[in-house]
């Protein structure tokens, strides 16, 4: 077993303990929730090197651990699989509307003990529910496309058995997972060789290494099929010469009409065409072995994969934000709601990863194990003391108090808006019915908040794979948000991505203001909030419109609302 494939039996083994530890009689709760919180701070370390220092994760974890590596199996976890429903019904709270009650309800009533069981039953007609077989449908129009930090947590198997062939000099995913697109399809791999000859030999040792089938190969390409999530993906298998390799990546990078647009400038303006192996000018042929190399030849400024979406000015240079721009966080998560570090832990991990501030905002009471406002209050006036301290001994860092409030259905608020001085700002969420009267919910707690200032989280709602999002007039939100000085946030959690480039983009033209934001619930906020930075870029933001990029610009922020 190698250490991918001992990294997703561990998690697995965590999630599966969980579960079925929820259904036995007498179980201590804390033995519960200990399993889940492991899962989730195994799953933001993203790696089974230095376990050892990973909170949460003790000796007696670690143990089940190598035995699992040893045997490929968990003693621990067949005692207590006879515990409640198998462990796939969860997958049913994939379906629209059904949460862990109506999974179990499923379960119990109609005997569907997975999704794949209930596509069975849905198609020989034994189950006839019209809910459940339109939330099926609904589901399955969803998860053709499956969270980009899905791919990156399980596509290691797969550059390994590319990179273990001797005739592989290079390997690169293109396509949608190079742009950074927050979600994926099909896996658009390039493979640089120094000749098409082995290319056979070289997609029979990967089939074979994966034990994936082939589903079709070539001269220079090849499709197989693979588990990446919950389903097959088809893995897009394209064989470069070294000398095409700048014309390749960028081909299969894309966008298309980004592609299309340079395609464009080239043959009305310098008479060249430009093909996946090469830039034909009249009679020459230019090769490039690599992207930046096909830009300057074509006298265009280099547009960062990310950007290749929305910016198809292909002569204009973009001014976009990048990671070494980030110098703050605003949203994260700690033991005191639903975190795996205590506050002194994670402040000390995130100054430790270079953050100049960072703000603490646990769950209002409703949500997360959320905090009840007098708790809430207490951690907060906390973290302004840290603060009051690391100003008096000249410690640059700067922490601060902020919770993440609910936003309940009819637009109150889960705290007092009376009694919120001790917080920095707040975070507006609408984790109940996140995709029901979206807009009039945050502006009537907006209305509610007066002076205090306000990042909105998560603003559409949407779980890649799960839920598509609210339908609102979005630019009607910005124009609100715009009213009200409220701030955007751009959410780095894997499944949310919130909110999509295409609203980015309309709200950048708004002049709305941005936070690019981890939500993270570990001791490592940079593993989820770089997905925001990067859907940022696919956004075409610059720092100037990210209040975590400067001291100043988020100081100017909170100064705003003082009279």
């Amino acid at each position: 077993m190698n250490s991918r494939e001992h990294y997703k039996h561990c998690l697995e083994f965590l999630r599966r303990m969980h579960h079925h530890l929820q259904y036995k009689e007498g179980e201590n709760q804390f033995r519960i929730g200990s399993y889940i919180k492991a899962a989730e701070a195994l799953e933001q370390h993203g790696t089974m090197d230095g376990i050892e220092s990973v909170r949460g994760i003790g000796k007696g974890m670690i143990s089940h651990f190598d035995e699992i590596k040893r045997t490929g199996t968990s003693s621990l976890l067949d005692e207590v699989t006879s515990y409640g429903p198998p462990y796939e019904v969860r997958e049913l709270t994939a379906l629209p509307g059904v949460g862990p009650k109506g999974a179990v309800k499923l379960f119990e009533n109609s005997g569907v003990t997975s999704m794949e069981d209930l596509a069975k039953k849905i198609k020989q007609g034994e189950l006839t529910d019209a809910k459940i077989i339109e939330a099926y449908y609904n589901w399955k129009a969803n998860s053709a496309r499956i969270p980009r930090s899905v791919v990156n947590n399980e596509i290691g198997p797969v550059l390994e058995a590319c990179n273990a062939s001797k005739y592989i000099t290079d390997v690169i995913l293109a396509g949608s997972f190079r742009r950074w697109r927050p979600d994926c399809r099909d896996i658009d791999i390039l493979l640089r060789v120094s000749s098409y000859s082995n290319v056979s030999t070289v997609v029979r040792s990967i089939a074979k290494t994966l034990g994936a089938p082939i589903e079709a190969d070539g001269e220079r390409k090849a499709y197989l099929r693979y588990k990446i999530g919950a389903s097959e993906r088809k893995l897009d298998l394209n064989f470069i010469e070294s000398d095409s390799w700048g014309t390749a990546l960028f081909h299969f990078t894309g966008s298309k009409n980004f592609n299309v647009a340079v395609r464009t400038y080239a043959e009305q303006e310098l008479g060249c065409k430009v093909s996946q192996y090469c830039i034909d000018q009249g009679k020459k042929r230019y090769y490039f072995d690599e992207e930046e190399h096909v830009f300057e030849f074509l006298h265009l400024p280099y547009t960062p994969p990310e950007c290749r979406d929305h910016h198809l000015d292909v002569t204009q240079e973009i001014d976009v934000i990048c990671e070494a721009d980030v110098i703050g966080d605003l949203h994260s998560h700690t033991t005191d709601s639903d975190g795996a570090v205590d506050v002194e832990a994670l402040l000390k991990s995130a100054k430790k990863q270079g953050y100049k501030f960072f703000g603490v905002s646990n769950h209002s009471k409703s949500t997360g194990n959320g905090m009840t406002q007098v708790d809430a209050v207490k951690l907060a006036k906390k973290i302004r003391e840290i603060r009051k301290s690391n100003i008096k001994a000249n410690d640059e860092f700067r922490p601060y108090a902020s919770a993440e409030i609910d936003v309940r259905v009819d637009g109150t608020l889960d705290y007092n808006p009376k009694q919120l001085d001790a917080f920095d700002y707040v975070i507006l969420a609408t984790h109940t019915k996140p995709e029901f009267d979206v807009h009039n919910r945050i502006e009537k707690a907006l209305k509610q908040l007066g002076k205090k200032p306000a990042i909105i989280a998560h603003p559409t709602g949407r779980i890649i794979g799960y839920r598509s999002g609210a339908d609102v007039d979005w630019v009607a939100f910005f124009k609100m948000c715009k009213l009200y000085n409220a701030v955007i946030e751009i959410n780095g959690q894997g499944d949310r991505c919130d909110v999509p480039d295409d609203l980015i983009v309309k709200a950048k033209r708004m002049n709305c203001l941005f936070a690019v934001n981890s939500d993270c619930h570990s001791n490592n906020p940079w593993a989820t909030q770089i997905n925001a930075v990067h859907l940022a870029m696919r956004g075409l933001l610059s720092k100037r419109d990210v209040i975590n990029t400067s001291r100043k610009r988020f100081r100017t922020w909170l100064d705003s609302f003082k009279d």
